[in-house]
């Protein structure tokens, strides 16, 4: 397993992972529940993250979340071509 993004909070988080799982991506989330935390533990470390459960796939995650972030800084509106 490895890491590939740590969220700012717990529904960007399933976000990611729901955009990986449509690119075939399995992951989990970790640290849902950490925010609480937040003061006892480190704050790095209470940031939700996700992780992918195989390797090998860690470049093809990284281009969904690269796409992820580039269309998060755009305010133009999208239409899904499949609604």
């Amino acid at each position: 397993m490895k890491q590939v993004y740590a969220a700012a909070n717990v529904p960007e988080a399933y976000l990611v992972r729901d955009l990986l799982a449509n690119a075939g991506i399995v992951s989990r989330i970790f640290n849902e529940h950490a925010m609480g935390a937040l003061g006892d533990v480190p704050l790095a470390s209470a940031y939700p993250q996700v992780w992918i459960e195989r390797d090998h796939q860690e470049h093809h995650a990284r281009q969904v979340i690269g796409e992820y972030e580039s269309r998060r800084r755009d305010d133009r509106v999208h239409v899904c071509t499949r609604c």
